[in-house]
């Protein structure tokens, strides 16, 4: 009995296996037919390959039809838009009528997004067949030049363990992808954003201006000072509980899984270096005081994005296309609220792809590629940071000077206050000088001016329920109830979770 087509099937199967890196999808309960990926591209075509002596066409017709059929369950459960298909039968001969026209490229209107080649390749004329299975496939398979007469059973069965072995080792492999770390700085994180949230509400709360920049918050001037720490500490600080509860949500979902995939240690630098470049980027685009961990978490994402790359398959077979969507979703949110801080997550999100480009995967490293990463990285951090300071050198003056006037109001120290902010009344877009200086004149019982000084913040800044809510209070002591209460309507609005708005809201209702 001649083992020959069985030896150069299992043969065929474990070169594939073991030389060129792809893994079992499927098999038939023979294993006369087997499913085979490439792990490392999403491009590179299936392979099917069947044991089979083909005698006449219609068989190989209604295996097509077949082979097309199963082809679009592999498509759907890789989650890939369109499936090419190599089909390769191991047939001693060829069918013995005309068969022409079930071999090469063929498509199915039924499953167009199956794109599939056939060929056979014949056992009685190996030699020319493996010319045409090289130029099929693209790669070569090695032929033994052996008696294939003398081929044993015992021989195909070591040929078939040792592939079902390296299929085996390679999924454990991707198994322990996911399960290098322990997600322990994850859950700590956690726990200290809330506890700093705890704080920052007791202190006098987590939307207070003056308790966010007393904790840390990126403020640009005083950065400008010196104050190099608050590219780090806004990634701990949260501004509101919808936002704490929003990004410790995230930060659990998305920091378990970079953190079994790339272990602690890494994770740790991918998501502070991401918060920072996060803050950076804010620091350079976005003038206002800022917060939060979601430029460290955008960092995570690119971490998994870069993952991504390195393991398409595997990473589209997983969660590829739950990160994408989640992506998706964020950077919408990210650009039509105008609230948000877009500069601060799309910097978060190039940092953390960046830092994991510098560390990489555990197992996966490639130090020539990851010193390149590193001076790309040093080089653009040097860069923006240094562009940052000097965009922020122009506008320094009168920024620093409102933070000084709030720590003379603080201290009720309102004539120095009042001097420090007097030089920019009467100018275009400083509404916060005029808010301070409505809050002494108003603190002065100078309520005339009080209103004015208001009203013009209201109009150099939209959104300020600060001004709206003292300018109602300033026309509550006019007695000008109806102003009174369409005013602090609108902080209300403004600000909803506010409970002294709406407090003083509810009083004017009585009247």
């Amino acid at each position: 009995m001649s083992f020959k087509e069985e030896y150069i099937y299992w043969s065929f199967i474990n070169q594939l296996i073991t030389r060129k890196g792809y893994r079992f999808i499927s098999a038939s309960a023979d294993q006369h037919e087997v499913w085979l990926e490439d792990q490392s591209s999403r491009k590179d075509p299936i392979i099917r390959i069947k044991r089979e002596d083909l005698d006449w066409s219609n068989n190989m017709r209604r295996d097509r039809d077949l082979v097309i059929h199963n082809a679009d369950k592999i498509r759907k459960f890789l989650t890939r838009k369109e499936l090419s298909v190599k089909s390769v039968y191991v047939s001693q001969y060829a069918p013995v009528d005309d068969y022409s026209n079930l071999v090469g490229p063929y498509s199915n209107e039924k499953h167009p997004k199956i794109k599939l080649d056939t060929m056979i390749f014949r056992t009685e004329n190996a030699e020319e067949t493996k010319a045409e299975l090289d130029g099929f496939l693209g790669f070569s398979l090695e032929i033994e030049d052996r008696d294939y007469n003398s081929v044993e059973e015992h021989e195909i069965e070591a040929l078939k363990q040792n592939a079902l072995a390296a299929s085996y080792q390679k999924q454990k492999q991707d198994e322990q992808i996911f399960t290098y770390g322990k997600p322990i700085f994850t859950y700590i994180l956690m726990a200290i954003q809330v506890l700093v949230f705890i704080l920052l509400e007791m202190k006098g709360g987590s939307t207070n201006t003056e308790t966010l920049i007393e904790f840390g918050a990126k403020y640009n001037p005083l950065i400008m000072e010196g104050e190099w720490w608050r590219f780090f500490t806004p990634i701990f600080l949260h501004i509101g509980l919808t936002h704490l509860i929003l990004n410790t949500l995230s930060l659990y979902f998305v920091g378990i899984i970079v953190e079994r995939i790339y272990g602690s240690f890494r994770f740790l630098l991918i998501y502070f270096f991401a918060g920072f470049i996060g803050s950076v980027a804010s620091f350079i685009l976005m003038p206002n005081i800022s917060a939060g961990a979601s430029g460290a978490i955008f960092g995570l994402l690119g971490a998994l994005l870069l993952f991504g790359i390195l393991h398409p398959n595997l990473f589209f077979r997983t969660m590829g296309w739950n990160v994408i969507v989640i992506l998706m979703i964020n950077l919408v949110i990210t650009f039509s609220a105008s609230a948000i801080d877009s500069a601060g997550h799309i910097g978060g999100l190039i940092g953390g792809f960046l830092a994991a480009a510098i560390v990489r995967l555990p197992k996966n490293r490639k130090p020539s590629i990851q010193l390149g990463a590193l001076l790309v990285t040093i080089l653009l951090t040097i860069g923006i940071v240094t562009y940052g300071y000097a965009e922020n050198a122009e506008g320094q003056n009168y920024e620093l000077d409102v933070v000084r006037a709030h720590e003379y109001i603080n201290s009720e120290e309102f004539d120095k206050a009042y001097e420090l902010i007097n030089d920019y009344l009467g100018k275009e877009d400083v509404p916060d000088a005029y808010f301070l200086a409505g809050y002494i004149k108003a603190h002065e019982k100078d309520l005339a001016k009080a209103e004015t000084y208001f009203l013009t913040a209201i109009e150099q800044r939209e959104y300020f329920p600060e001004a709206y809510y003292d300018v109602g209070l300033v026309y509550w002591q006019q007695g000008k109830l109806d102003k009174a209460k369409e005013y602090i309507q609108k902080a209300v609005e403004q600000d909803p979770d506010n409970k002294d708005y709406q407090s003083v809201l509810d009083e004017l209702g009585s009247f």
